[in-house]
């Protein structure tokens, strides 16, 4: 082809035909341009395509990231539940005078107090998918706005967990200056198990606990913001993922 170009330019000058050989090289830059902007348009293309690979694979990877992430979050409702529970008998146990066995009483604060609300999802792949720019290269405007919430939601859940730890802190100090840790060490198996400790022959037990005001105040806040922490944070939290993930899945099935 463009030694045909060549032979036909060659043949224009050599007859001095000027004019016919302007117009011929004014339609080969023509040629050139439109030939140049072809290619420009596929490379663009193609860098679409294959940006647009990009996104979905990881888009595929935040799926399996939320998954775990949906797990985690069960088991810290479930833990949170158990706290709960926990809290309400021994609340219970106070309210109504009843008497426990120095057993039972030990698991009840172990149960309250001893567990550790701390959820920390994994964040990698979304963050990865911000840091690179990719999830603002969505077209889908409320995908985009669901992901770029995680941030701010997660936080607010640590905000309340740090409140919530607050006030486990404040019922652990209370057991450790006016109760019997060692009672709630042997009465559940910790003594001998994690420590490789003989139970205490004499114990004077917590009882007490039992007859304290402060000690059910401190213990009614402690289950109120553990009550707050997961009906206002951790289930609306899995509701949010359970979007998110919905939103993802009908995202990529419009692209197979």
């Amino acid at each position: 082809m463009i030694s045909a170009f060549r032979k036909i330019r060659r043949q224009l000058m050599s007859q001095n035909r000027f004019s016919k050989y302007l117009l011929y090289a004014i339609g080969e830059i023509v040629l050139v341009v439109i030939g140049i902007l072809i290619a420009i348009k596929i490379n663009a293309y193609n860098n679409e395509i294959q940006n647009r690979k990009i996104i979905l694979d990881q888009l595929e990877n935040v799926v399996i990231e939320l998954d775990g992430n949906l797990e985690l979050m069960d088991n810290t409702i479930s833990k949170s539940n158990s706290i709960i529970d926990a809290n309400r008998s021994l609340a219970n146990m106070i309210a109504s005078n009843d008497t426990l066995s120095s057993k039972r009483l030990s698991e009840l604060i172990g149960e309250s107090f001893a567990p550790v609300l701390n959820f920390r999802p994994s964040t990698s792949i979304l963050n990865e998918m911000i840091v690179s720019g990719n999830l603002r290269a969505l077209e889908n405007e409320e995908l985009r706005r669901l992901l770029l919430d995680f941030p701010t939601q997660l936080a607010e859940i640590h905000d309340q967990e740090a409140i919530h730890s607050e006030d486990q802190k404040s019922c652990t100090d209370y057991i450790l200056r006016y109760g019997d840790f060692k009672a709630v060490l042997d009465d559940t198996g910790a003594s001998a198990t994690y420590l490789d400790l003989s139970n205490s022959e004499n114990r004077m037990g917590n009882q007490a606990l039992l007859t304290s005001k402060e000690f059910e105040n401190q213990l009614l806040l402690f289950m109120s913001s553990g009550i707050s922490l997961r009906n206002s944070d951790y289930i609306p939290f899995r509701d949010y993922l359970e979007e998110v993930r919905m939103s993802i899945m009908e995202e990529l099935n419009t692209y197979k």
